[in-house]
């Protein structure tokens, strides 16, 4: 087991099938200490696992909080919504998996919308093995042992689905192509509000503010990929108008494009506040 990618302290897993299908990535950082004390983490459609194993707390400063929260050691954060920031002040020794969209759910059997825009202790939820995964990943020697405790994990967790809501995944295929929601709908067995109701269980938010969500993302990670942060021929890109792009880059990031457009590329969803 190695890296997929390195940059000092940071080493980024992206693991092979089956857990691939669950899983975008799993990384860990050995003594993360920015130069800036915060970082503002935009809206965006994954779900994670975060397990801070240093000894300062990991704390979150949600919109309109003006100090920030201390936070449990391990912890489940659902699909993002809107903003929020993180403290960076102290030195971090940090364990992500970043899930995509509909995974917690299939996996754990956890309602995708209870975890929604806000970050619960990993000792609140109801699921197997979570008590004394800290533990494990606390005693890895190195990163990969820690990553390699996390993937044997999810590993037993893939052999126990029962069922994968294949009408939900096939929905967001069908959103990640760009169809709108009442079409796909059209297609269906049940009915729209049922619909709903069981896209926001597994999901965690419904079908229209996820395609919104992930136009948003979309766009982030295309910038990332391009190495930019100009976003010089995109707001046309799946938006009705540049006044359109702007008002749910805004909502979604809580700056405007010109603000992003001032950043590392590298920063992606995380961008110092200075």
């Amino acid at each position: 087991m190695a890296p997929d990618e390195q940059e000092g302290p940071l080493f980024i897993y992206r693991p092979a099938y089956p857990v691939s299908q669950f899983v975008q990535s799993i990384w860990t950082y050995d003594g993360y200490n920015p130069p800036h004390a915060s970082e503002r983490i935009l809206s965006n459609t994954y779900s994670e696992i975060n397990i801070d194993y240093s000894e300062n707390p990991y704390e979150v400063r949600y919109q309109g909080q003006k100090r920030f929260t201390n936070m449990s050691p391990g912890m489940v954060s659902g699909l993002n919504s809107r903003p929020f920031s993180i403290n960076t002040a102290r030195s971090s020794k940090l364990l992500t998996v970043v899930f995509w969209p509909g995974a917690l759910y299939t996996l754990f059997r956890i309602p995708a919308d209870h975890f929604t825009d806000r970050h619960t202790p990993m000792s609140d939820v109801s699921v197997h093995g979570f008590d004394v995964l800290q533990e494990k990943i606390s005693c890895g020697r190195t990163a990969f042992d820690k990553m390699r405790i996390v993937e044997l994990f999810l590993l037993g967790a893939i052999r126990k689905i029962e069922y994968t809501n294949e009408m939900i995944f096939h929905a967001l295929k069908e959103i990640h192509k760009g169809q709108s929601i009442g079409s796909i709908v059209e297609h269906l067995p049940i009915s729209h509000p049922a619909f709903i109701s069981r896209f926001k269980t597994v999901v965690g938010v419904a079908p229209k503010l996820y395609a919104r969500l992930f136009r948003f993302t979309k766009t982030i990670e295309g910038l990332g990929a391009a190495g930019s942060t100009r976003f010089v021929g995109m707001d046309g890109v799946d938006y009705f108008d540049q006044a359109h792009f702007i008002k749910e880059f805004t909502q979604f990031s809580g700056i405007l494009p010109s603000a992003y457009s001032a950043q590392d590329p590298r920063h992606g969803f995380n961008l110092p506040e200075l």
